[in-house]
């Protein structure tokens, strides 16, 4: 059953509950969720807290927002949490490394096919998870967010599905890298301005300037999540 909020931020432990009662088959694929004002209702929270929780839900590839009818549990939904990689498995220096490889090798292609497929609605939701970005630099949890959401709607403007699904596996081990960058001073506006810098391009149908961009917010990401894994092994602070 959903219990009353009571720890975390909200949205996330509505995004927990959710994903507890698909996990214990209380919710099945196909399946409406209750209502905006119900969920609300139920939990405890306010409408904008479920609103939240829906569209990162939906970010994930969990839920499918149909207007007029509802917000439904994907077919496939159990593929999400099948190929789920956990952050726990990112213990060691070469595993970041690792990491940040693939991400290069995932990410720029995609960046790259994404400036040929994207469409003008494609670019319409990167702007706003811009704005969102933007907004959020003082807020290192919404940021992270917003920031795994550009990634993942630059997959999905690509036009690939299977890459997309590659990029969704390792959500988890993503994120948990981005919470370790945006706690170092001035990483966050660098990582602003380099999905600014792949936003434009983009825009522009420029691939190879979008896979620039790409390849050297990544290289920032790998020189700070090192620089941090290395201080926190030798005990060293700044």
């Amino acid at each position: 059953m959903l219990r009353p909020v009571q720890k975390r931020t909200v949205a996330e432990e509505i995004i927990d509950q959710i994903k507890g009662l698909v996990r214990e088959g209380t919710l099945k694929p196909g399946d409406r969720l209750p209502a905006e004002r119900e969920l609300a209702e139920q939990l405890s929270v306010s409408r904008a807290s479920v609103r939240e929780a829906v569209r990162a839900l939906s970010l994930m590839g969990l839920v499918a927002v149909r207007p007029g009818e509802g917000t439904f549990l994907n077919e496939d939904v159990g593929t999400v949490f099948r190929g789920s990689v956990s952050a726990k498995l990112l213990m060691k220096k070469s595993q970041i490394i690792e990491l940040c490889e693939a991400r290069r090798l995932l990410e720029v292609a995609l960046v790259r096919l994404a400036a040929k497929r994207a469409t003008s609605d494609d670019l319409t939701d990167l702007r706003h998870c811009l704005f969102r970005m933007e907004q959020s630099l003082g807020t290192h949890q919404v940021f992270i967010r917003e920031d795994y959401a550009f990634h993942l709607m630059v997959a999905k403007a690509a036009k690939n599905d299977i890459m997309a699904d590659v990029l969704e596996t390792v959500r988890d081990l993503l994120m948990e890298v981005q919470r370790k960058v945006v706690a170092v001073a001035g990483a966050p506006q660098r990582s602003f301005q380099f999905h600014k810098a792949v936003y434009e391009a983009l825009v522009r149908q420029d691939g190879e300037g979008a896979a620039a961009a790409m390849e050297k917010h990544l290289q920032d990401v790998q020189e700070v999540v090192l620089a941090v894994y290395e201080r926190s092994e030798t005990g060293r602070t700044d």
